[in-house]
């Protein structure tokens, strides 16, 4: 009876001393994957104590910072695995969703598929979309380079075998719901180079190629076949007729991630060891050494365009790239990237394609190229 009534003394006085841990700075031994809000020292007054938003503020701050906090937050993901038994994973931003063959998927990607925000699936966005990118066309080959968009494949409409059932069941996409198909038309019309990350995923359809099943992003073996196909459709209407292209002879798998996006939403589980459900292997491209003089690209878009980045350079295509990559330029900087530029490539996923990012900051792009200053 003396050790446990010595033993729960010790609980409670750890208990109560866990705040000063707080304070000290201490953060434990385990760091987690993912982002958070950052939570700065609350400040110290009369004003922000009795209205309440020290208070506010400690909490959050208590809440990042205490010591401790990877560890139990792995420690409750391993139990959330254990009791959902691989079927469902709340992540550490609870978006991560498990499907079949311990696939895992994004849930705002699943989101854009099957319950899709249609206020901008419609004739007359589809249209002006068109039309911006023509205009912005235009900008960009007054500069001297040519220009072409990628509509990048999404995860569940590249394997949608591999989406959980529940997803496939209660869909409440119309049933003329087509993003990919509707903008392409769209581009097409406009005779816009540009690549459908629809059609470049059928051949494919529910595997491991085009997107590991760790990660949410297109792997760069896909990135390069989409560059490929984009510069197949522009050399024949460019002025040169020679603008550089990967060529991939291929692809083979290995154990080890391509990149860290291979696994980017993996370690997101934050489990107490790395999340595997099939046997490790990741899509990597298998390029022939290049032939022609590297060119110069500038890329734009969404985190998509980081993995076509990585195709460009690592094929020898490219050796002088500009990625704005969820960022906006300013004038001087896209003034910079387009010196002696022989491409532009926009480049997005289904996420910012399913709402009016993608005009807008086309737009902005066109804004600043015609400004005379």
């Amino acid at each position: 009876m003396e050790r446990l009534r010595n033993l729960y003394i010790g609980l409670v006085l750890a208990a109560l001393a866990a705040p000063l841990l707080c304070v000290t700075g201490l953060r434990g031994f385990v760091q987690v994957a993912g982002f958070e809000r950052k939570a700065p020292r609350p400040a110290v007054s009369a004003k922000a104590f009795l209205d309440g938003a020290f208070q506010n503020d400690l909490k959050a701050y208590y809440d990042r910072k205490y010591f401790g906090r990877g560890e139990l937050l792995k420690f409750k993901h391993l139990v959330f695995d254990a009791v959902n038994l691989g079927h469902y994973h709340a992540g550490y931003s609870g978006n991560v969703v498990q499907g079949r063959d311990g696939f895992l998927f994004e849930r705002g990607y699943l989101d854009v598929l099957f319950n899709p925000p249609t206020k901008y699936h419609t004739p007359a966005h589809r249209r002006q979309f068109a039309e911006t990118a023509a205009a912005l066309q235009r900008a960009v080959e007054a500069r001297g380079a040519a220009f072409g968009l990628i509509l990048a494949p999404s995860k569940p409409e590249a394997c949608p075998g591999l989406v959980p059932a529940r997803y496939r069941r209660f869909s409440r996409a119309p049933a003329d719901f087509d993003l990919y198909g509707g903008l392409s038309d769209a581009l097409a019309s406009a005779r816009i180079p540009h690549v459908n990350g629809a059609e470049l995923s059928r051949p494919f359809l529910d595997t491991d190629v085009l997107f590991p099943y760790t990660g949410t992003h297109w792997s760069v073996y896909c990135a390069a076949m989409a560059a490929t196909n984009l510069i197949g459709q522009i050399n024949p209407v460019a002025p040169t007729n020679d603008l550089p292209a990967p060529v991939v002879l291929g692809m083979e798998y290995k154990s080890e991630p391509y990149d860290i996006h291979d696994r980017d939403i993996a370690d997101l589980l934050n489990l107490p060891r790395p999340y595997r459900r099939v046997p490790d292997r990741y899509p990597h491209p298998v390029f022939a050494p290049p032939t022609a003089r590297p060119g110069k690209a500038v890329i734009l878009g969404d985190s998509f365009c980081d993995q076509l980045l990585a195709a460009l350079q690592d094929s020898g295509a490219y050796r002088d790239v500009v990625m704005f990559s969820n960022q906006l330029p300013t004038q001087g900087e896209l003034e910079s990237a387009l010196a002696g530029a022989d491409l532009v490539v926009y480049a997005y996923s289904a996420h910012a394609l399913a709402r009016d990012r993608v005009p807008r900051e086309m737009q902005y792009a066109i804004e600043l190229l015609t400004d005379p200053q």
